[in-house]
């Protein structure tokens, strides 16, 4: 794949660097707040997590600790703007979706839980015009969503959760952010073609502006996992779903991992366990795309509601000529779908 030439873009005579500063995949399962419930710092996430069996307990506890422990991670990179991916916002039919209002408000509410983690953050949506822009002049079907007009947009589990542990990150660190909401359209089409057009076009906007951006993609795995850790129903999909089971969802999850990893291309076929990741590494361009490529052959099985926003944040970040370092926080399947935590940075 060809890399672009090294964006820049001048303001006053001062020419500046590329300003995408990281990339980071964030689960939204509001199980994930459940985590925390083992030092008993919400009431209601401790008493469920005390009845949880204790393989559950690890696997949620695990994924709280992986999940913020990504999201420090890009509040090191101190940035001024956030833009969330998400699949489960406000959808237009065949249209990229961008939230126009300047703040947006929700919770975490589901299964009639989680409602107390709320989050209220403010939009830019002055750049979010200007994204817009870009996307016609460059052919993207695009369209603003302002819901209810001067009040804020709405929020539920897919922005909220993600958000929700960017922010207590950005709180320690005392930064104040604006965002950006990315809504995924409905429209299946060329799943990958078309997403990472997507990302590519968001790759030059971040051209031509001056600012230091992190993409996060609000995203979960595999929705085919069996259920071997819980038949709780808070954590079990709705029985009128019909969720499929397949073996290919661990296959899938595997993938993800490899992309986000760019690990050895040796491992796509051997179903081995793939090489630790403990610390992070030097994510190669040339070796990710056949492990997405494998987890989109699988995707019609393996149904994730994240492959989508990984896609654009692949494309985003193929345009880009510095070193990116990767982390994968952890990976866990809990319940029925399968959760990841990723953090990529860029080297200033």
């Amino acid at each position: 794949m060809q890399l672009v030439k090294k964006f820049t873009t001048t303001q006053k005579g001062n020419k500046r660097t590329m300003v995408l500063v990281g990339g980071v995949i964030l689960p939204h399962g509001t199980m994930s707040f459940d985590g925390q419930g083992s030092e008993g710092s919400v009431e209601s996430c401790h008493a469920r997590y005390q009845g949880l069996p204790k393989d559950l307990q690890l696997q949620v506890a695990g994924l709280f600790h992986a999940t913020t422990k990504a999201c420090e991670k890009i509040a090191e990179l101190k940035p001024d703007i956030v833009i969330l991916h998400t699949p489960h916002g406000m959808s237009l039919s065949k249209s990229v979706g961008v939230y126009m209002n300047n703040k947006a408000k929700g919770n975490a509410l589901w299964n009639e839980k989680w409602d107390e983690f709320q989050v209220e953050i403010p939009l830019d949506n002055e750049l979010a015009l200007k994204l817009i822009q870009h996307f016609e002049e460059e052919g993207i079907d695009a369209q603003g969503i302002n819901a209810f007009a001067r009040t804020e947009a709405p929020l539920r589990w897919g922005e909220v959760v993600p958000v929700w542990y960017l922010e207590q990150q950005f709180k320690t660190f005392g930064q104040q952010l604006k965002y950006i909401i990315l809504s995924q359209s409905m429209k299946r089409g060329d799943l990958c073609n078309d997403k990472m057009a997507i990302g590519k076009s968001v790759a030059r906007f971040l051209a031509k502006i001056d600012a230091r951006v992190v993409f996060a993609v609000s995203g979960d795995l595999s929705h085919a996992h069996t259920h071997s850790y819980t038949d709780i129903p808070l954590y079990m999909p709705d029985p009128r779903w019909n969720m499929p089971q397949s073996s290919k969802a661990v296959v899938f999850d595997r993938a993800i991992e490899g992309w986000a990893t760019s690990c050895d291309l040796s491992f796509i076929g051997c179903g081995a366990q793939l090489p630790s990741c403990v610390e992070e590494i030097i994510w190669d361009i040339t070796l990710a795309p056949a492990w997405l490529d494998q987890a989109i052959e699988l995707q019609p099985e393996a149904l994730s509601c994240g492959i989508g926003g990984f896609i654009v944040l692949h494309g985003i970040l193929s345009q880009c000529d510095k070193k990116i370092h990767s982390q994968v926080f952890g990976r866990f399947a809990p319940t029925y779908y399968g959760m990841i935590a990723v953090a990529f940075c860029l080297e200033c």
